[in-house]
């Protein structure tokens, strides 16, 4: 919606004209706009911390889009982008890595640690079903059973999109759904 009301309002002004407005360009704005207010109200209505923190790091990520934009300009955008966010995440690793005192603490973060607690036990339910998975909508009973050695599901599911697909559907699922986002991701990049 703002790219299309900027590119609108820069052509006017440097034109002087105003142009007639086209009705799928209303459309589209109209479109947008419900489609944001319903991301809004969901987002208002959740629970998930997985969601705020999504968009948190969507946000955080719009300073170093416009960094590299200016810089750049209008060419090689896209690669720069990529090596920006890998150098940062690159040194989240090695702040995480050197600093001790920083994994400490964030391990000592009670949803954090039973966070990693879940991904360890679904990790070892994939080594026990690498190529199969261990079949749709079972992760529950097979966690209960074999990591928690109880007959009662605790968990529907691992908190882990492509983890819970690897425990359910195997590897070769699981590497096919994280090569579709990042195709879709590539796709998009590529069209900013």
């Amino acid at each position: 919606i703002g790219l299309a009301v900027d590119g609108w309002r820069g052509s006017v002004e440097r034109t002087g004209v105003r142009p007639q407005v086209d009705a799928t360009l209303v459309l589209w704005i109209i479109w947008g706009t419900v489609t944001a207010l319903a991301m809004v109200l969901a987002l208002l209505l959740t629970t998930s911390r997985g969601a705020w923190l999504a968009l948190g790091v969507s946000l955080g990520l719009i300073g170093p889009w416009w960094a590299v934009k200016a810089v750049f300009g209008g060419r090689k955008v896209l690669p720069a982008f990529v090596a920006l966010v890998g150098l940062l995440v690159i040194g989240a690793m090695l702040v995480w890595g050197l600093v001790p005192s920083v994994r400490r603490n964030l391990l000592a973060v009670a949803p954090i640690a039973n966070r990693l607690a879940i991904f360890s036990q679904a990790g070892l339910l994939v080594r026990d079903y690498p190529f199969t998975g261990s079949g749709l909508g079972t992760f529950p009973l097979v966690h209960s059973t074999y990591s928690l050695l109880i007959h009662v599901p605790i968990l529907s599911h691992a908190h882990a999109l492509p983890l819970n697909v690897a425990v359910e559907q195997g590897l070769i699922a699981a590497a096919a759904l994280i090569l579709s986002w990042a195709a879709a991701g590539w796709l998009g990049l590529r069209a900013l």
